[in-house]
């Protein structure tokens, strides 16, 4: 198993969804119900946005967490 950042394991990540317009990335959700912060499975959805030069895969433009415990946003 990969481990993240100060050993924490990396969500499982659930669907995506990129939207496009002329061929360019213009967006992208990305889900990952198992995700934990700090309650377990709590869920995680990020939407990133993407340029001429593609997706920006830095830190989400947006995201949301549902900050209960085996919620799995984004199922």
């Amino acid at each position: 198993m990969t481990q993240g950042a100060g050993g924490a394991r990396p969500p499982d990540f659930g669907a995506a969804v990129q939207q496009e317009q002329g061929g360019q990335p213009q967006r992208a959700l990305v889900a990952a119900p198992l995700y934990n912060h700090p309650d377990a499975d709590e869920g995680l959805i990020s939407v990133y946005l993407g340029s001429e030069d593609g997706l920006h895969t830095g830190a989400p433009w947006w995201y949301a967490e549902s900050n209960e415990a085996d919620a799995r946003l984004g199922t």
